[in-house]
């Protein structure tokens, strides 16, 4: 994955006058690309005395051995092939073929891998010796090991090692002999390796070059020959920066730093690549895989900003590029462009009149603006799908913090409390400065429709207590199409029952709206909640709205989904309001599922099976409750209940034949809902009173003068009508889903009727043992009752 932008192809190597002369032969010196571009880190080497790490605050304290601090590491080093790399320190472990990384940060070892099968400790160093079997390099793609094995008969062997994780990602092997070499160091995941001459060695021939490069991406490498000074003769060290693009060499005491030359770029270049489908023996439909190309515009621009040009002329030039035809190397190219320039353009601020910053901030943000409409828009969208979904996730994360670390840099150069919106097509971005003195009211974005239905409010109550120095500084953010790509893989949400399956799937369903108060996200945690409402972008074939935000690591610039501090409050087909404790990235994850059979046939055969169920149940169910109230003779306790059986299930069941998919009523949903949770729980009550009254006339001597139906008719419909009402005024809103007219069944609502209808059910079993034993007993007993026993079955 690619930090940052490949510069090119080497072309030459600038030689330089000498830095600084140090005691030592050999060692190392470098800086740490990811973090502050100043510190440099310096290490002389000594056999087996090695295990110290020194940092100085800046090349001028470094030449005037002023020294910030020192490291105890917690082993001794072999070579000098270490590297600093996002705030650690990367080495080979004395007489081991072991990495260690040790974090500058905690002073703690915070992991160590083994390079199976590498020599170690002089077995197969670099030429000049000094136990430099295994050295370590970073550049545009991460963190690379080169070292030698057996199994390649000691030619170099170039891994690449997951920083974070140190789990080796992949692993190439060359022609060229580890011992032959002087040294080696990595460009754009290419190998470059040096071949150097003793001048005072009579029998060396040659001369100093590089001579030898592997290129990863396309698992080639050629003999080249590309001059490299090396006026000391003696290179113990060389090690690339690929913030700076220079070579930091270590040459027989003399610390050294060159610059490099790259050749100019071609139209396009990188690795394009067609997928063979082996099932059907043609290549894959969806044409070739553009993700590793690049437009030259993309190492131009790369240029002017190593050359620290005007950052907001820059970022419109930007902006004039990414309005043409992008490649997918392209899109993640101009992210970190992106990134590299908000550095640029807070340093050049500083030097500037406040008038001047608010000007050049406002130019910058609004090209910035232009670039990322650009980049969203439906021809570029096509690019983002060339990249494999986790370089998409990176680049989508990149856009993210980037974009709102830019728009600070505004907030903070404005000469006024004011708010600066800039709306487009498919991003709208406002930077608002709000006084908190005096009465303050809460704050909503955006104004006006240019959110498309988005909106997120903050309360006066949280802005002022966010405030610094009287002025609450505030960044909003909405992106139409970005949230496609950030993986719902890892998301942490809660699906209901009904949609776990095959079927279903996990995407966001929404824009996604960022707010952010004085540089700070998810760190902000707040007592009023933030309340933002979000239209969904397919209402249909999604279900199970969730709340959630977009939980990354501005190291790794990876994130996942989370719904922690978010709960929801309101929801329907079109759109989702949520409210969260804390700030940051929004958006609403919901559940998808595939119309498993797109004809409608399987569903019309469902729908006419149940049509026909039912109605073929009312006919019959309105023949029995004519019976039982017409005829008189039938006119007893227990065919009341049946009678009352009957006129429940008779009504249910015609209530969800005609209101049961009426989901796009908001009213009516929700009243046939709670209709058909009323009736199916007063039907089984009227069964429970089934088995009460069965129980009855086996246990009583005599059959009873009076009627018990005034009784039967306060337990058959208050029951029921007790647990609606209670279940309404607990939750009403879970009557009713975006399915079916019925009660939620992702949040324990559907427990309302389940817990009931199990009572009921157990306690008739209870009644109907209890009836079965007092039957034997009495047919053992006793000379039966033909009459009552007759009456009772």
């Amino acid at each position: 994955m690619e930090v940052f932008v490949c510069p090119g192809t080497l072309k030459a190597i600038v030689d330089s006058p000498c830095i600084y002369e140090a005691e030592q032969k050999a060692g190392a010196w470098c800086k740490d690309p990811l973090q502050a571009a100043d510190k440099i880190y310096f290490m002389p080497w000594t056999p087996y005395r090695t295990d110290t790490l020194i940092e100085y605050a800046s090349l001028e304290d470094f030449q005037n051995s002023r020294q910030t601090t020192t490291y105890k590491l917690p082993n001794r080093v072999d070579g000098t092939g270490f590297v600093v790399y996002d705030g650690a320190v990367f080495f080979n472990k004395e007489r081991t073929r072991n990495i260690v990384k040790f974090d500058l940060r905690t002073r703690i070892k915070s992991g160590e891998a083994i390079i199976n099968y590498a020599n170690y400790h002089d077995t197969s160093p670099y030429r000049w010796g000094g136990k430099t079997d295994i050295d370590l390099a970073v550049d545009e793609n991460g963190l690379w090991v080169i070292y030698a094995t057996e199994q390649n008969n000691g030619m170099i062997v170039i891994s690449q090692l997951n920083p974070y994780t140190l789990r080796f990602e992949a692993t190439w092997e060359t022609v060229y002999d580890k011992r032959a070499a002087s040294n080696a160091f990595m460009i754009c995941g290419v190998l470059y390796v040096v071949r150097s001459v003793y001048q005072d060695n009579e029998s060396e021939t040659g001369k100093n070059a590089i001579d030898y490069i592997y290129n990863t991406r396309l698992n080639r490498g050629e003999y080249v020959d590309v001059p490299f000074p090396n006026q000391y003769q003696y290179i113990a060290a060389v090690d690339y920066n690929p913030r700076d693009n220079q070579l930091y060499v270590w040459n027989n005491n003399f610390i050294l730093r060159y610059s490099l030359e790259f050749g100019p770029p071609d139209p396009a270049q990188g690795t394009a690549s067609y997928l063979c489908m082996v099932s059907t023996g043609t290549w894959n439909p969806k044409g070739p895989d553009l993700s590793n190309c690049t437009s030259h515009w993309v190492n131009q621009l790369a240029q002017k900003i190593r050359s620290g040009e005007n950052a907001a002329s820059l970022a419109n030039e930007l902006a004039k590029h990414t309005k043409g035809p992008v490649f997918a190397g392209d899109v993640s190219s101009s992210v970190r462009l992106m990134e590299q320039l908000v550095d640029i353009l807070d340093a050049q601020l500083q030097e500037l009149k406040p008038s001047e910053k608010d000007s050049a901030g406002r130019s910058y943000n609004k090209a910035i603006v232009d670039t990322v409409d650009n980049l969203l828009r439906p021809e570029a969208l096509e690019s983002w799908k060339h990249m494999n979904s986790s370089e998409q996730a990176h680049t989508a994360t990149m856009l993210l913090d980037t974009l709102e670390e830019g728009a600070f840099v505004l907030a903070d150069n404005l000469v006024e409390p004011t708010r600066v919106s800039m709306p487009t097509e498919n991003i709208v971005l406002e930077v608002a400065v709000l006084s908190t003195e005096g009465q303050v009211q809460d704050f909503k974005f955006p104004l006006g429709i240019k959110g498309a239905g988005s909106s997120i409010q903050l309360s006066a109550n949280t802005v002022k207590q966010n405030s610094r120095n009287g002025l609450a500084k505030l960044v909003f953010i909405i992106y139409r199409s970005l949230g496609q790509f950030l993986s719902t893989e890892n998301a942490t949400i809660k699906l209901g029952a009904d949609f776990v399956g095959r079927n279903s799937t996990i995407a966001v369903n929404s824009h996604v709206i960022s707010v952010s108060i004085n540089k700070e996200s998810s760190r902000v945690y707040l007592t009023d909640p933030v309340l933002f409402t979000l239209p969904h972008i397919d209402p249909d074939n999604y279900f199970n709205a969730n709340c959630s935000f977009w939980n990354y690591s501005e190291r790794t610039m990876m994130g996942y989904w989370s719904t922690q501090g978010c709960k929801l409050v309101d929801t329907n087909k079109t759109r989702t309001t949520c409210a969260c404790s804390h700030l940051t990235n929004f958006a609403i994850l919901m559940a998808h599922r595939e119309i498993a059979y797109k004809d409608g046939v399987h569903e019309l055969l469902l729908t006419v099976i149940t049509w026909v169920g039912i109605v073929v149940s009312l006919v019959c169910l309105a023949i029995c409750i004519f019976t039982f109230c017409f005829f008189r003779g039938l006119q007893s306790d227990r065919n009341t209940i049946h009678k009352n059986l009957c006129i429940n299930l008779f009504i249910a069941e015609f209530i969800f034949l005609i209101g049961i998919d009426k989901t796009k009523y908001m009213i009516a949903c929700p009243i046939f809902a709670g209709l058909l949770h009323f009736f199916f729980l007063a039907a089984f009550a009227w069964m429970c009173l089934e088995g009460v009254q069965l129980y009855l006339m086996l246990v009583e001597v005599f059959e009873s003068e009076y009627s018990r139906k005034k009784y039967y008719y306060v337990a058959g419909y208050l029951f029921p009508a007790t647990v609606v009402g209670v279940s309404a005024a607990i939750d009403y809103k879970s009557y009713g889903t975006e399915k079916a007219c019925w009660l939620h069944v992702d949040n324990y609502f559907i427990w309302s009727f389940i817990g009931p209808v199990t009572f009921i059910i157990l306690l008739n079993i209870i009644f109907l043992v209890i009836t079965l034993c007092k039957m034997v007993k009495h047919s053992n007993t006793l000379k039966p009752d033909s009459s009552r026993l007759e009456n009772i079955k």
